[in-house]
């Protein structure tokens, strides 16, 4: 195996190494106040439609966007901003971390809280 296959340990660093990587880039474009005035890229058939999606979150506050909240019941999951003082367990991911949580590579993220909340809630990931 070799420093690039994802599927061994050999290849650990190296993914962790890309996946912080991008996500810092990532940040680094979404966090400026200015990123949401940019025109959206030139892809063909899709910048315009890009761009419509891009200005109609213009309305929302950046801080809405960027942190939120997660609820749980029998209905699925909610997703709603809040305040999370008082909450019994919260998660803080960065890009990076929910990468991993999604594909199934680890119960990422910074709890605070009640861990058995946190670990029943990163198990209901549908690992990809």
């Amino acid at each position: 195996m070799n420093e690039w296959d994802a599927t061994s340990y050999a290849g650990k660093d190296t993914i962790l190494r890309v996946v912080r990587d991008e996500a810092e880039r990532l940040f680094a474009l979404a966090e400026p106040e200015e990123a949401r005035e940019a025109p959206t890229d030139r892809v063909p058939g899709m910048g315009e439609r890009g761009n419509e999606q891009a200005v109609a979150l213009r309305g929302i506050p950046q801080k809405e966007l960027l942190d939120f909240r997660v609820s749980v019941g029998p209905g699925g999951m909610t997703y709603q901003t809040g305040d999370l003082t008082g909450m019994p367990t919260v998660i803080e991911f960065d890009a990076g971390n929910m990468v991993l949580a999604t594909f199934g590579r680890s119960n990422a993220g910074t709890v605070r809280g009640d861990l058995a909340i946190a670990d029943r809630f990163l198990n209901l990931f549908f690992r990809i």
